[in-house]
């Protein structure tokens, strides 16, 4: 599938991708690539618009990269710089 190879080519590329359900209700956000990547678990977004939520996963993306873990259940706070 063309929309597979896609996925796969940015995630070798840039080491995520961000897959946006725009039309659910809530709308959400999730990361694939991260297990595969830097081996931590993936990461969903509900409620968000499809631009502030991969901004949001863009950070957290940068926080794992530098070393910080999300795979125990909580709440987290994070920097929002990307919204």
């Amino acid at each position: 599938d063309d929309t597979d190879d896609e996925i796969a080519d940015i995630v070798d590329r840039c080491g995520w991708f961000a897959a946006s359900i725009a039309d659910a209700d809530p709308p959400f956000v999730y990361t694939v690539g991260l297990m595969h990547t830097l081996g931590h678990p993936e990461v969903i977004v509900f409620g968000l618009s499809p631009r502030d939520a991969h901004g949001l996963l863009s950070g957290l993306v940068g926080e794992i990269r530098g070393g910080r873990s999300f795979v125990e259940a909580g709440v987290y706070a994070v920097g929002a710089e990307g919204i």
